[in-house]
């Protein structure tokens, strides 16, 4: 196929920070079909620290902001200098294309990727202010409205947005359900010829590892993680914590970690390179979510081999975590601190006893990227063909 006859795809989010909704895009960004798509990237500013994985073999345009609406006007200048076939946004960014969309080429289709159960992200949302609420709910009906598909990553987050903004069948038929595309091969590849950080010495030194990873905000929830920990601890004393992930939360975790006299015992190393490697060779994943989409990081763990307990929050990792065979979900009411610190003892106490074998099969199988790849094709491929 030459140049001429490729599809143009254009990727818009709003940097590449250390976060799961970048991960994904930067997967689908380098293992798209080279023969039949130009793929160009649209980033409000060239950040981040996947920005430095981004493929060679992509167009990238900076826009100048990250804030979604001041993006509008200048993704719009890149849309109508490309002219693509498809415009794929996530994040903040699923508002900016929506909105281009009104005054773009009637030949562009917007497909928005939404990351999160947006029941439980707007009613966060609304704890903190009614008004932010209202605009956050306008916001993304207007994406579900003016979109021409909706991915979603598990049957429950298709299911939460039909409900949360009452849709009706016109507008059922825009979700599609994709998984998240998981660089299998690669991730495993360097988790086992990796060496492990000096700063990591002391935490895998015979010990029993917990890890953990995302940003350092309040709906990963770790207060109550380091909380549990503590218990965990005073049980079983060479156990260790590793959080791994950067976020405005890190003064307060670790002033909370000083307070809880768990200092020598959990470490906040921030984002790392070749974090597979920490992950592969601790004990158990553990994440403490109110809210998740369907957690990459979760996937990736899983991947690697890795067992995983997870609060069974409003999410897809419900679908993903089989009890007793690639690990524990946690009951997010009652008292959490608990749900987590008996589990987590749990897990050490069996530790002999658990066979967690080829856990990471499964996830290949439905979340390998060569896959997930292959399915964003097809759908790209399919709403080409009905726009015309």
């Amino acid at each position: 196929m030459n140049k001429d006859s490729k599809k143009v795809i254009l990727f818009a989010l709003p940097d590449f920070r250390g976060g799961g909704a970048e991960r994904v895009f930067l997967n689908l960004i380098n293992n798209l079909n080279r023969n039949l798509f130009e793929v160009h990237v649209a980033v409000g500013k060239i950040q981040g620290e996947y920005q430095r994985d981004l493929s060679n073999e992509v167009y990238l345009h900076e826009l100048g902001n990250i804030r979604s609406i001041h993006s509008i006007l200048p993704l719009l200048k890149v849309i109508w200098a490309i002219k693509p076939d498809i415009t794929f946004s996530t994040l903040g960014y699923v508002v900016t294309s929506s909105f281009a969309s009104i005054f773009s080429p009637k030949k562009t289709i917007y497909i928005a990727r939404i990351g999160n159960t947006l029941s439980s992200f707007l009613e966060e949302i609304k704890k903190n202010s009614r008004i932010k609420f209202y605009l956050q709910y306008a916001l993304n009906k207007c994406v579900i409205y003016l979109s021409d598909s909706i991915i979603v990553q598990s049957n429950h987050m298709g299911l939460d947005l039909a409900l949360a903004f009452k849709l009706n069948d016109k507008y059922l038929k825009k979700i599609i359900q994709i998984n998240n595309p998981v660089e299998f091969d690669s991730i495993n590849k360097s988790a086992k010829k990796g060496v492990i950080p000096e700063i990591f010495n002391n935490i895998f030194k015979n010990n029993f590892v917990f890890v953990s990873v995302g940003r350092l905000e309040s709906r990963k929830n770790y207060e109550p993680l380091l909380n549990a920990f503590k218990y965990v601890n005073q049980a079983f004393p060479s156990s260790r914590l590793v959080i791994l992930g950067e976020g405005k939360y890190r003064p307060h975790l670790e002033n909370l970690i000083i307070k809880l006299g768990i200092e020598n015992k959990v470490i906040l190393p921030g984002f790392i390179d070749n974090s597979e490697l920490i992950v592969f060779h601790s004990d158990f994943f553990i994440s403490s979510s109110v809210y998740e989409g369907v957690s990459n990081a979760i996937l990736e763990a899983l991947a690697l081999g890795t067992p995983v307990i997870a609060t069974d929050c409003p999410s897809g990792i419900g679908e993903v975590i089989v009890t007793g065979e690639n690990g524990y979900l946690i009951d997010l009411n009652g008292d959490i601190v608990k749900n987590l610190s008996d589990k987590m003892s749990f897990v050490i106490k069996e530790s002999k006893k658990n066979n967690f074998m080829n856990i990471g099969q499964k996830i290949k199988e439905d979340f390998d990227v060569k896959v997930i790849s292959k399915n964003y094709e097809a759908l790209f491929f399919k709403l080409i063909d009905n726009k015309k």
